[in-house]
């Protein structure tokens, strides 16, 4: 994350499997290919280092919009049950998709300084 309100795509090197109506179309991106629109339910984790103190927020995204509902704050470095380490977050919502819309996990700084290491992400729709 950037800085305070600018939301930005996760990066990284992803895999994906057992897609069925889905494929990956890059990392930390899948799109939806079936025929009717449908509601899923969207799942994911994010396992991340901070390299400084700093409050992320974690959001689900459809076709480059975040969708606010699925918000989700985290802070890895002083940690809220730890006093440093690697923070895992679940993120998780409703998202109706019709062919060709597409998923991914973003993230904004919301407070403090420093960056986002990610360690791992999943992601999940059914």
């Amino acid at each position: 994350p950037t800085g305070s309100g600018t939301r930005k795509k996760i990066a990284g090197n992803t895999t994906s499997n057992n897609l069925f109506r889905f494929t990956r179309d890059g990392n930390n991106k899948i799109t939806y290919r079936g025929k009717k629109t449908r509601y899923f339910q969207v799942a994911g984790s994010v396992s991340y280092q901070g390299s400084d103190d700093m409050t992320i927020i974690l959001y689900i995204a459809k076709n480059n919009n975040v969708i606010l509902e699925t918000k989700v704050y985290g802070r890895a470095t002083t940690g809220f049950f730890t006093n440093a380490g690697i923070l895992a977050l679940p993120v998780i919502g409703t998202v109706e998709m019709k062919t060709g819309d597409f998923i991914e996990i973003w993230a904004e700084r919301y407070s403090g300084s420093g960056n986002m290491q990610t360690v791992s992400l999943n992601l999940i729709a059914r």
